[in-house]
């Protein structure tokens, strides 16, 4: 517990790159185009593919995009995302307006079993009803990838249980048509 504490307390202090600030997921423009993807399917990009779980709603974005996946558990709002930058140094999460960060670490164990030397963080939202995301951050096949879990309020615990199976349903693909067309 005190370790913990002790976590919270160390402020860390991070230059993003103007090209990695992004608008928070609630706004991101453009999400109307697209392409859903059905139950079962499976998705792939930036080296990453990942087969659509029961009970998830999900969309594929745009090749010219760096949203490259917007999944939803509809019965708990918890949204998961897949990211992909040009590499801009240690990879790590964008700033999100209204989400303070509260803990970032940099790991070499495996966190995520198909990603070595992940970076996780989290912020809060500055409201009683803001958001928790919780992200990982690694370089794979020459890209920054993000992966970022968005919880609302009250969905924390239970929606860790839904994000953990996605993360180790998540497995290496080869170069795909995305990547080759980018």
């Amino acid at each position: 517990m005190i370790a913990w504490w002790l976590l919270l307390a160390c402020p860390k202090s991070t230059v993003i790159p103007e090209s990695r600030v992004e608008a928070p997921s609630a706004v991101v423009k453009g999400v109307e185009s697209f392409e859903p993807l059905e139950t079962g399917a499976i998705w792939e990009g930036s080296g990453l593919s990942l087969r659509i779980p029961e009970g998830w709603t999900a969309r594929q974005g745009p090749r010219e995009g760096s949203l490259l996946l917007r999944m939803e558990h509809p019965k708990t709002g918890v949204q998961f995302e897949i990211w992909s930058f040009a590499p801009s140094g240690t990879p790590g999460p964008r700033p999100r307006n209204g989400c303070a960060p509260l803990f970032r670490d940099r790991s070499d164990y495996r966190s995520i079993p198909v990603l070595t030397s992940v970076t996780t963080a989290t912020c809060v939202g500055n409201e009683a009803d803001g958001v928790t995301v919780q992200g990982w951050y690694a370089l794979n096949q020459g890209r920054e990838v993000h992966l970022e879990a968005i919880y609302r309020s009250g969905t924390l615990f239970s929606g860790q249980a839904l994000v953990s199976e996605l993360l180790s349903g998540l497995r290496r693909a080869s170069a795909t048509k995305r990547e080759a067309e980018r």
